[in-house]
């Protein structure tokens, strides 16, 4: 009987069936075979899901968005297994490529990370060229001064995910389906490296790759380059003055070569680096938009400010992480919330449960953990005093608040502690959320949507301008340096017991710097009663949120007073349009004494023009839609809200339109 390993194998796919099911089959046919396979789908059609939907050794994870990116940090937040190995859907796994990752990944001085050998599949026969090969069989450790491009390839590879959480996965905007167009797993390998692991070439880990078409071929050519370019300004712009010398050396190999190729008259050599280095170019000019033109991604601090303000030391990354558990009468759902608090690898952590008055049975599942986790059980008086009951009684310096009926994939509260040591002063790490249902399967959403930019870096002057547009995942994708909350902390207990994420998203970045993970760190859960979510548009919610943010405006203006910056004039695109939707659809109770539909034109007019943060064809499309809810019928007017005001449901265009 064929052994198995403890790995899981992690492939992506998007409409290529029948490649997909070879790559399968020789997975089956190894000399060991994984504990798991999981396989994330991005395809338009049905044809892959209906290929594994008898596949008992399969996990299939629907995934609606784009990029491998994306996928790939998906698989690896479904996967069970310590260490994960990838490969791709157009690739043949040799019969003894997972014994090799294995052993390789075996014994004390193992490497965090593993990369192999890529061969051409099948013959040499004309018309069909090899891409993306890897034939060195010699084996070779790298450092942070090795070179990039040469540690390995997207096609095969293996981390332990406790190194991939540290880093926080892949950056979603790089790599093939996603802006940057390629070098997502270069820029993953620097990463590791730039942190410490240890990553080795192991030239028995062997996978044959699809042969294409010349012209195949040199239409990945622009791409790859564009991807190197585009980290390399990532990088740079975050102040790792190490990728200068890396686009200086990767420009030298590329020019080497295009010299190469038109000495020798080989017009598809210099044919191909010439898209090469025009790639780059592309994707430097790239790169430094992302870190630039967007100011809740803008990471260096600006002369626009006066300084943060003095706080404790940063967190180590050894610091203990407090996860505070907040619930009222979620009986079916607190057991998993409970399980993947207490279940975190890699890090230092403390549970506590605050219970806000629950009638269900809640309390005695918190019973049953005794000595697990600690518990504190209040009458109800709503989320706001749950969260300053426990900011009283945690001993972590970082808080996460975790919802209930959410959970946390297991190692993010490690990545997050390794965030706050990485970022001395940073007032806040954030990262998605996966969208399940009710029953925990996966919708292939992700809140914010995947694509849209977390907000990152010193994002104060989108805070002061626009603090209800920014895309902040819900409560449990947060994690708080506790000295920070601390200065904003206790929340005001008003009319409005609910809302304390959305009091402390304007708050918390006024202290210091937010740090954006790139990968999925938890799971936020839909079934019919969430706070924050409601299946269509709601007049007496969108009041509600209007009376918020009038609050909490008012909150943020006295802070930003008290910390030099004379005071905040939030014109928000978001509260216009609930304003809107509060007018329109009709009904007492409306917020704004002396509103008219025209006036919230006129206010949400305003609010776009003001968005320098995002495109022209953006602002107009907000404009478009203010004049649009303004003059048509109401069932129109109705139908333009949830379009705009239900991320979970829009689809991708409209999500990128609004960047939710």
């Amino acid at each position: 009987m064929t052994r198995t390993a403890a790995i899981s194998v992690a492939i992506s796919t998007r409409d290529r069936p029948q490649a997909l099911a070879r790559c399968l089959a020789s997975l089956r046919a190894g000399s060991v075979l994984p504990a798991e396979v999981i396989v994330v789908d991005q395809s338009r059609g049905d044809d892959t899901r209906r290929l594994l939907g008898g596949a008992r050794d399969v996990r299939y994870v629907p995934h609606a968005g784009s990029g491998l990116g994306a996928s790939q940090n998906i698989a690896f937040a479904h996967a069970a297994q310590d260490v994960v190995a990838v490969t791709d859907d157009d690739c043949v796994v040799d019969v003894r490529w997972l014994e090799a990752v294995e052993s390789g990944l075996s014994g004390p001085r193992a490497p965090a990370a593993l990369t192999g050998r890529v061969m051409p599949l099948g013959p040499d026969t004309p018309g069909r060229y090899p891409v993306s090969t890897r034939q060195s069989t010699v084996p070779r450790q790298f450092s942070i001064r090795s070179r990039p491009w040469e540690v390995g390839s997207g096609n095969n590879f293996a981390v332990r995910r406790e190194w991939w959480e540290r880093i926080g996965g892949n950056d979603e905007r790089l790599g093939p389906g996603a802006p940057g167009l390629g070098a997502v797993d270069i820029d993953l390998f620097y990463r590791l490296l730039r942190t410490g692991a240890g990553v080795r070439y192991e030239p028995a880990a062997v996978v044959f790759h699809e042969r294409t078409t010349l012209r195949g071929r040199s239409e990945r050519r622009f791409p790859y380059g564009h991807g190197i370019g585009a980290m390399c300004a990532v990088w740079l712009r975050r102040g790792d003055l190490r990728a200068v010398l890396i686009l200086a050396r990767w420009l030298g190999f590329r020019l080497r070569r295009l010299l190469r190729g038109l000495r020798g008259a080989d017009l598809t050599l210099a044919h191909e680096e010439l898209l090469v280095l025009m790639g780059t170019v592309c994707g430097v000019v790239r790169g430094a938009r992302w870190e630039r033109r967007v100011a809740s991604r803008e990471v260096a601090s600006q002369p626009l400010h006066p300084p943060f303000p003095a706080r404790p030391p940063a967190p180590s990354a050894t610091a203990q992480v407090s996860i505070v558990i907040t619930n009222h009468n979620y009986d079916a759902f607190l057991p998993a919330a409970l399980a993947s608090a207490v279940g975190q690898r890699g890090a230092d952590v403390e549970v506590l449960v605050v219970d806000d008055g629950s009638t269900d049975d809640s309390r005695e599942i918190i019973a049953r953990h005794e000595g697990q986790v600690r518990s504190l059980l209040q009458e109800n008086r709503g989320q706001k005093a749950a969260f300053n009951a426990a900011l009283d009684i945690v001993g972590g310096d970082v808080v996460l608040f975790l919802d209930a009926d959410d959970e946390l994939k297991p190692g993010i509260a490690a990545a997050v502690a390794g965030a706050f040591a990485a970022n001395p002063g940073a007032a806040r790490v954030v990262f998605r959320l996966e969208v399940v249902d009710e029953a925990g399967r996966a919708t292939g959403e992700t809140t914010p949507s995947a694509g849209v930019p977390l907000p990152h870096g010193d994002v104060r002057s989108a805070v002061l301008a626009f603090p209800d547009d920014l895309p902040w995942p819900p409560t449990s994708g947060n994690a708080f340096a506790a000295s920070a909350l601390r200065r904003v902390m206790p929340l005001p207990l008003d009319e409005d017991p609910t809302g304390a994420d959305s009091c402390l998203h304007p708050l918390i970045p006024m202290l210091g710097p937010v740090v954006a993970l790139e990968c999925v760190g938890g799971s936020y859960r839909l079934h019919g009663k969430n706070a924050h979510w409601r299946d269509g548009v709601d007049a007496d919610r969108s009041r509600l949120l209007v009376r918020r943010a009038h609050r909490i405006h008012a909150d943020l203006d006295r802070l930003a007073r008290e910390l030099g910056h004379g005071g905040a004039r939030p014109r928000s695109v978001t509260i216009a349009a609930h304003r809107m939707v509060s007018l329109r659809l009709g009904g007492p109770g409306h917020p704004t004494p002396g509103d008219t539909r025209w006036r919230v034109l006129g206010a949400g007019l305003r609010a776009a023009s003001g968005r320098t943060d995002v495109s022209a064809a953006r602002r107009v499309g907000y404009a478009a839609w203010f004049a649009a809810a303004a003059l048509a019928p109401r069932p129109v007017a109705r139908a333009l809200a949830e379009a705009a005001l239900q991320p979970v449901r829009r689809g991708g265009r409209l999500r990128r339109l609004v960047g939710r």
